[in-house]
């Protein structure tokens, strides 16, 4: 599925305080494009930052947590299996690299973030020249929101966006929340599909965190009943922009994720769950 959609973006960026209702500006020239994804990105930190700071937590710790996390699993949790110890073992490298390049940009972060005040990069002409590698600051914008993700309580889309990072295209990562899955009202009714029919349908947006988690870790998937007690999920986990402006800065800051994907910070990957 395409993991850009526009309710999960408008509801993500209610969240972090991003929503303006400033209008859609004409299609920008390819420097100006390069300094609003930077401009995107920063907003993206910058926005992060403010809000676990007002419940005094960082990117850092959050971080630092989720890799703690991820370290008990692997001592304690005798039910995973190789395919699942070795999805963490990479998750755990993502990790690290998301908090290197976190701590690598928080300078010009900070210089940049400062010099909007003076010129706003979504206001239209002038856009300040970008003072950050595009890429850098997209893999800065990326640990943010496993941070965010994480510090929400969002476990299983902090995990599904880290696991992103160091995704290999040719092989299918098997997440290990099925309970996240199971606590969903969807769930009991993908349980009366018909056996052996591939099907769509998506976990929508909801008021219970599990079920919120659930959305933005998968919304849309295909699934099948492989007998009466057997249910698969699966689908692509990636991310696209919109297929139409949201005309907002809302919009430029959750696109640092797809931005992020284009400049190959995250990678495409299959997902698949199986349920017993």
């Amino acid at each position: 599925m395409k993991k850009f959609l526009v309710s999960g973006v408008a509801t993500l960026a209610l969240m972090l305080g991003l929503v303006s209702a400033t209008p859609a500006a004409a299609a920008p020239s390819a420097a100006q494009q390069q300094s609003a994804q930077v401009a995107s990105a920063v907003e993206t930190i910058s926005s992060v930052d403010r809000k676990l700071a007002e419940r005094g937590r960082s990117v850092d710790s959050a971080l630092d947590e989720f890799a703690s996390f991820y370290r008990n699993e692997l001592r304690t949790n005798n039910e995973l299996t190789a395919a699942q110890r070795k999805g963490i073992e990479q998750n755990l490298k993502g990790l690290a690299e998301a908090s290197a390049d976190y701590v690598a940009t928080r300078g010009p972060v900070g210089d940049y973030a400062a010099s909007k005040s003076r010129v706003s990069p979504t206001g239209g002409d002038p856009f300040p020249e970008p003072t950050i590698p595009t890429k850098a600051i997209c893999a800065a914008a990326v640990a943010a929101v496993i941070a965010y993700f994480w510090a929400n309580g969002y476990v299983f889309a902090a995990d599904l966006l880290t696991h992103a990072t160091v995704a290999d295209a040719t092989e299918t990562y098997f997440p290990m929340h099925h309970d996240r899955v199971m606590a969903t009202g969807l769930y009991q009714q993908l349980q009366s599909a018909p056996e052996y029919v591939v099907m769509s349908d998506e976990f929508k947006s909801s008021s219970d965190p599990t079920e919120q988690d659930v959305h933005y870790a998968v919304g849309k998937f295909k699934y099948m009943k492989e007998g009466p007690y057997v249910l698969s999920i699966w689908d692509e986990y990636d991310w696209d922009f919109p297929e139409f402006p949201l005309g907002s800065i809302d919009e430029a800051a959750i696109a640092a994720m797809a931005h992020a994907s284009m400049w190959g910070v995250l990678r495409d990957y299959n997902w698949e769950m199986v349920f017993y």
